[in-house]
């Protein structure tokens, strides 16, 4: 991470063995989800640079993640069209969805007020 107001390294998120995909800053700032090609997003704190959380259930190469407005869950979605909701605070796995409907990628967390909105088709 850079200082906007520098242009000088502040940190440097170590974690990932491939290539990072998407990271999304939590609405209060204090944290960053980051999603990769190694199958697995990771929650870090943004003042230290420290890595809280792992999250592995992907079985494809992640493409995006994201928080929710409050900040308790992040989505994930792999490029499988796979997509999983988490608890951020603990890692928990709260709901996955393999039916081909890639719920992540139509939902932006970030640009919308709105808690998550699931639809599935049974």
């Amino acid at each position: 991470m850079y200082d906007t107001k520098t242009g000088k390294l502040k940190l440097t998120l170590r974690g990932h063995s491939q290539t990072i995909n998407s990271a999304k800053f939590s609405k209060d700032g204090k944290f960053i989800v980051t999603a990769s090609y190694d199958r697995i997003a990771i929650i870090w704190e943004t003042a230290t640079g420290k890595m809280l959380r792992k999250l592995k259930k992907h079985s494809a190469d992640i493409d995006y993640a994201d928080f929710s407005v409050d900040g308790n869950m992040a989505i994930t979605s792999a490029n499988d069209s796979s997509s999983c909701i988490w608890e951020t605070t603990s890692g928990k796995l709260l709901f996955s969805n393999s039916s081909g409907l890639s719920l992540a990628n139509k939902l932006n967390a970030a640009n919308t007020s709105l808690p998550f909105l699931i639809v599935v088709s049974i």
